[in-house]
């Protein structure tokens, strides 16, 4: 009996799997379509000087998006990069110039490698060692890095690096720039690295299942912490060869380098759970987002071609995963999680009143040190600051709580503001202006939902890329400009008092209060907490966890247009700078109340605990005229340490439960 011929759709879905699954050749092609195009538009972009600045441009993101991809390989991640660059090249100006350090070049060669690999390791050890998620450490490192970038440069930009240094970055080996030659051969150790070694092969490995590897007798911590290490070796070793290229050393070095080289490595086929990419895809990814500005500038978007940036990478990072998941027949199934304890009544009190007790002594302490800042006066003029805080926390507990994570928030603020703005600025009410910003708040939530819990891509990529888009959005139909000159109907919302409290507090202590009351009563919360323990269990059980996750992430958009708003309304400002950095100050909070980032455990009122006691250490930093720099690396080092808290609580639960 003949077997049926295959239809024609089966053979095409085959062959665009096969296709797919040699990403290289992919992002190979479409960077030579993209090079083509240009050219076409613009026949200077070919000009072979152009392409040696799109190649030396270029080569800082090749060079670190080697060692980023070692460590994605080993399912981590590394979001540090940005910062640890900027924090680097300040150092490396510091020391140097002859008005400051003034150290021999040879000597700071040295100093900038070993502290990028220091820096490197210490994220290894606390991921490995710790056990604390990468996306948490190197969310914290990133805001103590920049904070004490900030705090070296203490605003001074340094204009007079030596010669013996500005010749790293100018000179040229075969009439190449030593820049693109160190690219290359980073490129060509890291190919040999993960092709033809041990410790390569143990990044697949690991990767692709760490308790095997473990089985087999690899040291699954070694490998990645080796993995980090390598990567702040290769940072380092990027700053070297292209801060001397620059005229000036200033405080935003690196801003948003961490979001090229991921794209990079996730464009380039390394997929995010690990185990599966090649350093070949990686590089070509990275050269075709090395491209991607000087098109949009030979494009003729002029300035706007730095707006529009953000939001292309972030289409590209979406673009990836679809095709990610295309190549693959069904998801990888979400391993068993262990090590999580059922967060019972009895421990969340526990903590909830250590956070109550920090809060009291927190207070204590500043009532001594400046008795105005505790004054009832005081606080409630300085807590409309922490409004936006108090609604984003609510949402952010339930992301967590099913095990997600949204790093969106603060660039759908910021879309959701300008939204608003043009269409006030175009002669609509301040009230309908609100209604789109609300609107546009939840379709971006809504878009985060359906990619997540439909598509089922992983929430840290997408909401990484959508925050991208999102800001890149905001910054591109509003060219950066702010809007204002909102009525005073609708800015006494950010500005008024109803009872004494400040109306911008009311959003957020409704639902504070609805939480409060599901949290309690619902089999609502159960379910958040089930599918954050084991989905698949959750799925068994009949919970419907895909819908459970839209609308959590429907929220979560919804409430950052709200917070959108409430920020509108309390600076008479919509801009796209909006929310900037939030997402940090509220997964700090949040982690800081209890709420596990491995999902299942967390409280609303260990939320707000939390999100009080962040408010009032930066408050205080602030009051007593501390540098802003400061709060910075508080919060990133609050925001590990608290994890690392959470992890020792387990720890001895699980201890004294074997006892």
């Amino acid at each position: 009996m003949n077997s049926p011929a295959p239809s024609d759709h089966g053979v095409a879905w085959r062959f665009l799997k096969q296709s797919l699954a040699h990403r290289g050749s992919v992002v190979g092609l479409l960077l030579l379509a993209t090079l083509a195009i240009a050219g076409i538009i613009n026949p200077a972009f070919l000009a072979p000087a152009n392409l040696a600045d799109v190649l030396s441009a270029a080569s800082a993101p090749v060079i670190i998006a080697c060692g980023v991809a070692c460590v994605v390989l080993c399912g981590e991640i590394d979001i540090s990069v940005g910062a640890l660059y900027g924090l680097l090249a300040a150092l490396m100006g510091t020391l140097s110039s002859p008005t400051h350090a003034n150290l021999p070049t040879p000597l700071v060669v040295v100093i900038i490698l070993a502290v990028g690999v220091v820096c490197g390791l210490f994220n290894g050890l606390l991921v490995t060692r710790g056990k604390v998620p990468s996306i948490i450490v190197t969310l914290g490192m990133m805001t103590v890095l920049r904070g004490t970038t900030e705090l070296l440069l203490n605003g001074v930009w340094i204009t007079d690096l030596p010669l013996s240094l500005r010749t790293l970055g100018t000179m040229h080996v075969l009439g190449i720039p030593l820049s693109v030659v160190a690219a290359a051969l980073a490129v060509g150790g890291a190919l040999w690295l993960t092709r033809r070694t041990p410790l390569g092969l143990r990044f697949y490995a690991v990767g692709s299942s760490s308790d095997a590897a473990r089985l087999a007798g690899i040291h699954v911590a070694k490998v990645k912490t080796a993995s980090f290490a390598m990567t702040g070796f290769l940072t380092a070793l990027a700053a070297l060869v292209t801060v001397p290229q620059l005229s000036v050393v200033e405080p935003g070095l690196g801003v948003g380098l961490e979001l090229v080289v991921i794209t990079a490595v996730v464009v380039g086929g390394v997929s995010i759970r690990g185990g599966v990419g090649t350093i070949t895809g990686v590089t070509l990814a990275a050269l075709l987002l090395g491209a991607v500005r000087t098109v949009l500038i030979f494009a003729k978007l002029g300035p706007a071609a730095a707006f529009w940036e953000r939001a292309v990478y972030g289409v590209f990072i979406i673009s990836a995963v679809i095709v990610d998941r295309l190549a693959r027949s069904q998801a990888t199934p979400r391993p068993p999680v262990t090590d999580r304890d059922a967060g019972t009544t009895g421990a969340r009190i526990s903590h909830n009143a250590v956070l109550l007790f920090l809060l009291l002594a927190l207070l204590a302490t500043a009532a001594l040190i400046s008795p105005s800042f505790a004054t009832i006066h005081t606080q409630l003029s300085l807590l409309p600051q922490s409004a936006e805080l108090l609604l984003l926390a609510v949402p952010m507990t339930l992301v967590l709580l099913t095990g997600g994570i949204d790093l969106s928030i603060g660039a759908t603020m910021a879309l959701a503001s300008v939204a608003a703005g043009l269409v006030f600025e175009h002669g609509m009410s301040p009230w309908t202006a609100a209604g789109c910003g609300l609107t546009v708040g939840c379709a971006c939530g809504l878009s985060n939902g359906v990619l997540i819990a439909r598509a089922k891509m992983d929430p840290l990529i997408v909401t990484l890329a959508t925050m991208s888009l999102f800001r890149g959005l905001a910054e591109g139909i509003s060219a950066a400009r702010p809007v204002s000159g909102f009525p005073d109907s609708f800015t006494v919302i950010g500005t008024g008092v109803w009872l004494g409290v400040p109306l911008v507090l009311l959003p957020a202590a409704v639902a504070y209060g609805l939480a409060g009351f599901l949290d309690r009563f619902s089999v609502f919360a159960r379910n958040v907490r089930a599918v954050g323990f084991n989905e698949a269990a959750s799925r068994f059980s009949g919970i419907a966890v895909d819908r459970l996750k839209l609308w959590i992430y429907l929220a979560s958009g919804a409430t950052a247009g709200l917070a959108g708003m409430l920020l509108v309304a309390r600076r008479n400002t919509a801009k796209a700078d909006a929310g900037l950095g939030v997402e940090l100050d509220v997964i700090t909070a949040v982690i800081l109340g209890g709420t596990s980032v491995a999902g299942g455990r967390g409280s609303i009122l260990g939320t707000l605990l939390g999100v009080l006691l962040l408010h009032e250490l930066r408050q205080f930093i602030a009051w007593n005229r501390y540098h802003d720099e400061s709060i910075q690396i508080v919060i990133g080092i609050v925001l590990i340490a608290s994890v690392l808290a959470g992890r020792l609580s387990m720890f001895r639960r699980s201890t004294l439960a074997r006892a």
